[in-house]
């Protein structure tokens, strides 16, 4: 009884320490800092949107913010989280901002693209800058 016990404890703990794995390691490889990414392009997307639905409240717009900023800095070559935070910065009317993310990006990615895109948000800004010139010249 007490050999067959020993026996089925040394084929327990052989099992164990076969079947053991080391935790693996987190280290940033392209597909994690892709993956982070996308979920910081999730979440700014998200508040966003909830602050456009409840009147751009600061607390919303400001986790937003700080997503897509999250994002940018994991994945610097997606153009889409560059357009939708230049599109937040324009809509909270957060100009001077939008110029300094996209001259902040540049310096860092001055690709052919990422010139066409700076370039497309500055256009966006632009009506906007004008209508609100017009309107306190104006009044």
């Amino acid at each position: 009884m007490i050999r067959s016990a020993k026996a089925l404890f040394l084929v327990v703990l052989m099992g164990s320490l076969c079947f053991a794995q080391a935790p693996p390691e987190t280290t940033n490889t392209p597909d994690n800092s892709k993956a982070g990414a996308y979920y910081n392009f999730a979440m700014g997307r998200l508040y966003s949107e909830l602050a456009g639905a409840y009147g751009n409240r600061n607390d919303y717009v400001s986790k937003a913010i700080q997503h897509y900023q999250d994002a940018l800095k994991l994945d610097p070559s997606a153009g889409i989280i560059f357009e939708e935070l230049t599109d937040l910065y324009i809509q909270t009317n957060r100009l001077r901002d939008a110029v300094t993310q996209a001259e902040d990006l540049l310096k860092q990615n001055p690709t052919t693209w990422m010139r066409a895109a700076c370039w497309g948000a500055f256009t966006r800004a632009w009506p906007a800058t004008a209508r609100r010139a017009r309107s306190t010249r104006t009044t």
